[in-house]
């Protein structure tokens, strides 16, 4: 009987540290920063691409939008960046990225 109540104190008292952990980081989170990853569209390799202000403006809005959504906010940023630009700006973007794994040895 004292190992079952030893049991559920023990797990109450995990389940009660991993949320205030889970509450803390979440208070901690990394704002919203333009230039994270690189993609900042005065500064980065965006800014290779000869942008027009609507272009930059609407990659802007599409990076904020998709920030802090894991593995498919990147996903759809990509493809969402990929259908403002024009064909030889994507083509121009798909050369430095495959330069890029290149260097990382992907």
């Amino acid at each position: 009987m004292k190992i079952i109540m030893f049991k559920k104190i023990a797990v109450g008292s995990v389940l009660a540290i991993s949320t205030c952990l889970a509450m803390v980081g979440q208070a901690n989170a990394t704002p919203y920063n333009p230039t994270h990853y690189g993609m900042n569209v005065n500064n980065g390799p965006l800014s290779k691409l000869n942008l027009t202000k609507k272009q930059k403006s609407q990659i802007q809005a599409i990076q904020k939008s998709n920030h802090n959504n894991g593995k498919n906010g990147y996903k759809n940023k990509h493809a969402a960046i990929s259908k403002v630009l024009t064909v030889s700006q994507r083509n121009q973007l798909e050369k430095m990225r495959a330069g890029n794994r290149a260097k990382r040895g992907q």
